[in-house]
């Protein structure tokens, strides 16, 4: 995991793509945090875009974007935590 890519940019970079090929967002970054082992990078098409397991690690702008029916806690569970990381039900 030491070796794994942290940087959207550097990912591009490593796959042969231009920040300009995709939508990327800081915004998004900031609340999708990238890591991405160098085997599931070795799997991907490099200069494609459109790659779908691309797609799955890269904080894209529509991510930042609202979606109806869609809530931040489906769950319910934020009047369960206790402490950091601690759910208590």
């Amino acid at each position: 995991m030491q070796q794994a890519i942290r940087s959207p940019l550097e990912l591009l970079e490593r796959l042969g793509l231009d920040a300009t090929d995709v939508a990327i967002s800081e915004s998004a970054a900031r609340d999708f945090p990238l890591l991405v082992p160098q085997a599931f990078i070795d799997r991907m098409r490099p200069g494609d875009p459109s790659d779908p397991l691309l797609r799955q690690v890269l904080p894209a702008a529509e991510e930042t974007l609202p979606a109806s029916g869609f809530v931040t806690d489906p769950l319910a569970e934020a009047v369960a935590h206790k402490a950091p990381g601690v759910l208590h039900k």
